[in-house]
């Protein structure tokens, strides 16, 4: 109760920088924003006999706010009258016949009898009648009462927010009176360590058994105000395994004890689960022999998940992250991942519902044509949307710029928002302006949602300084150049002295812009990329005239030294790597494309980055024995494969590769257009010689990161 109380101090200095500013924005309002003069010593509170279980945190949440409001001589008297629609209390009052269909909905209505101001504040449901004391809290100023007759209720019916520390009663509270309905609790650890007496590490203050118990005390004395979701991501750690029973009681015990205390359960295996050659492979040899694909193994988990929860604790849902979880980023049409969504749907429960993110892992838009093709892929299972706005730019201080089509709300009803809680302020302040637009989305408008959010919870307008930080923070993570990057990068530093002036969080702001900083100020080497006359013919003899014209690099130890040469035609991209060694392969092993060579004989790798404003990286590494992988950043490896000409000789101290990359190859994936004279990429060049126990790399980098981004070298295109 102290974190409230002091929030309404808050909003009593929010009322004195300014008028009545109800948050999330309501949907119908009528009045001229005038004051009405109350006095705020002088109130009578009318609740119903038979109030529903919100009434009395809503009636204690409006006395103290109105004790932290200054006496006012000649007031009126304030009378009101608060329950759910439909109450004897509203007998004989503008509201008795009125009748709230919509879930959460309420009605706020003003009348004045001489020297009295009524106010009738009605809800639809316990959540309904809490809402519409918050939204009354926030029409009663210093000024006196903004007389506004409002009717409001929210266009996402459920509206998970999340973080991955559990939150204490206090917090909870707070998201009653922010008008956020679902809190999501992640355990995105070893899930073996989910139990009563585990100190989460990201909540080590109390167990999750005491954690838990806050809960179930808020529950009880407050109802329904916020629903809690327990998300356990069972890949993370040693892996659950679908064909050991004891693997699978346990996780059915640890839902079960969740189950006393939250209302939905969400299994995940996003992120985490093996895949091998673009495909999703199962955890054992176990699975492979009791199931069709990982898909099925997981709905079998799932499956047995809820049996065992519904029979115990039949009010209580549980969902389900699949691992291929949007429908482009992770190939979902593919013949793989059909398959896996097939034999998953096909195995759940009709009422456990499949969690995606859109059309990518974080999506800025999701269409009805993006809906319906994944749901297509699930049988026409039920789905709910997990939103990542919270990783997009500007980070740590993204505002909320998702857009769903108008129907979403009304066929999935309820949305998880992925982020941080409230571990930091900009955290917070997120959660704040996410709910704004999934409460009314018509009305949402991202900076000034973004500035309202603030004054909510610092009480003061927000200084220009924060709004440029922002800005900053997305010119900076959308550029490509180096140069420009780091100054925009030393701008947003220079700024720390005047974040602490403030009493505003710089912490997390300074862990994202540092690395930057750093990256963009290090030397890092530079080059050119020759144009050639002609294509060269790949033989891997390395005696094609045409490879004379080739810009030169050379890296690695004086013994087994690399050479590389590099050119371009308006078409292609051409390179020939040349490998001095010591050791030779015992046999050259022929592996699938994408398998992973790291650990391999002797590995020549080309890395790359045009310029693109995400700076998305792509890697294609060959070896002695010719065998070739790929992969692109952020995407899974079979959403590259560049069609790669190639050709390798390996002669008894050295060996020869010679490539051919068209730059079609690239298009729409790391590249936007074929490079131009003058143009620049970052890239690098690096080798695992593990035959003979090298590792090189042309730009220097450390060697368990040879091939990292951040240590790229910088070519001009001739």
């Amino acid at each position: 109760m102290r974190l409230l109380i002091q929030m309404l101090a808050l909003l009593a200095v929010i009322w004195c920088c300014g008028g009545a500013e109800p948050f999330p924005r309501v949907r119908e309002a009528q009045g001229s924003d005038g004051y009405g003069k109350i006095d705020p010593r002088n109130v009578e509170m009318v609740v119903s006999s038979r109030p529903v279980k919100s009434s009395a945190l809503a009636v204690e949440m409006l006395n103290g706010h109105l004790r932290n409001l200054p006496e006012t001589a000649g007031g009126k008297k304030l009378r009101i009258i608060l329950g759910k629609a439909g109450d004897a209390i509203f007998t004989g009052s503008p509201l008795e016949t009125l009748k709230l269909e919509r879930p959460q909905e309420y009605v706020l209505k003003f009348g004045e009898n001489g020297g009295e101001m009524t106010v009738y504040a009605a809800g639809a449901d316990n959540r309904g009648v809490f809402y519409a004391a918050a939204t009354l809290l926030q029409l009663l100023t210093p000024n006196g009462v903004c007389v506004r007759d409002i009717r409001d209720y929210p266009e996402w019916p459920l509206r998970f927010l999340g973080g991955y520390s559990p939150v204490e009663t206090a917090q909870m509270e707070e998201l009653a009176r922010a008008k956020i309905d679902g809190y999501g609790i992640q355990h995105r650890y070893d899930w073996r360590k989910f139990a009563p007496g585990e100190r989460p590490i990201y909540g080590k203050k109390h167990t999750y058994g005491e954690w838990f118990e806050q809960i179930r005390e808020f529950r009880e004395r407050n109802g329904d105000l916020v629903d809690f979701m327990m998300m356990i991501n069972v890949c993370c750690g040693e892996r659950l395994d679908a064909s050991k029973e004891a693997d699978v009681e346990l996780l059915i015990e640890q839902c079960l004890f969740a189950a006393q205390y939250v209302q939905e359960i969400m299994i995940q295996f996003d992120d985490y689960t093996p895949s091998e050659n673009g495909r999703f492979v199962f955890v054992s040899e176990g699975e492979k022999a009791k199931f069709k694909n990982p898909g099925q193994a997981h709905g079998y988990i799932v499956r047995r998940v809820c049996e065992a929860v519904r029979k115990a604790h039949p009010d209580v849902t549980v969902s389900v992250c699949p691992a291929p979880y949007s429908l482009n980023g992770h190939d979902a049409k593919s013949a793989s991942n059909r398959e896996y969504l097939d034999s998953l749907s096909r195995e759940l429960p009709e009422d456990a519902a499949i969690v995606w993110t859109g059309p990518a892992v974080e999506s800025a838009k999701i269409s009805a044509e993006d809906r319906r093709e994944y749901r297509d892929l699930v049988n026409g299972h039920r789905l709910y949307v997990w939103d990542n706005t919270s990783s997009m730019k500007p980070t740590p201080m993204e505002w909320w710029r998702t857009s769903f089509f108008p129907e979403m709300s009304g066929l999935d009803g309820r949305i998880y928002v992925n982020g941080h809680g409230f571990s930091f302020f900009w955290s917070r302040l997120f959660m704040l302006n996410a709910n704004d637009y999934l409460w009314n989305p018509q009305e949402y408008d991202a900076r000034k949602s973004y500035a309202a959010a603030f004054r909510q919870l610092t009480g003061r307008d927000m200084p220009e300084f924060v709004a440029r930080t922002q800005d900053d923070l997305g010119n900076m993570q959308n550029l490509w150049d180096r140069a420009e990057r780091g100054k925009i990068a030393g701008r947003i530093l220079a700024r720390e002295e005047e974040f602490r002036r403030n009493n505003l969080d710089f912490s997390r702001i300074g862990r994202t812009v540092k690395p930057v900083f750093d990256e963009c100020s290090a030397e890092v080497k530079t080059g050119t990329v020759a144009k050639l006359p002609s294509a060269p013919k790949l033989d891997a003899s390395g005696g094609d005239p045409a490879w004379n014209g080739a810009a030169v690099y050379r890296f690695g130890p004086p013994k087994y030294g690399s050479t590389v040469k590099l050119g371009y035609t308006p078409e292609s991209l051409f390179v020939q790597f040349r490998g001095s060694y010591g050791k030779a392969e015992e046999e050259p092993t022929r592996l699938e494309r994408d398998s992973s060579l790291d650990d391999g004989g002797d590995v020549f790798y080309l890395c790359l980055q045009p310029p693109l404003q995400n700076r998305r990286a792509g890697w294609i590494a060959v070896d002695r024995s010719g065998n070739l992988s790929d992969r692109m950043e952020w995407q899974p490896p079979a959403n590259f494969n560049p069609q790669v000409r190639k050709k390798i000789r390996v002669f008894p101290e050295y060996w020869i590769l010679e490539m051919e990359i068209p730059f079609a190859e690239l298009a729409g994936k790391i590249l936007y257009r074929p490079p131009q004279s003058g143009g620049k990429w970052n890239l690098n060049f690096a080798r695992r010689n593990n035959l003979d126990g090298d590792a090189s790399c042309w730009s220097p980098a450390p060697e368990q990161e040879l091939t990292d981004k951040r240590y790229f070298g910088t070519v001009t295109f001739r």
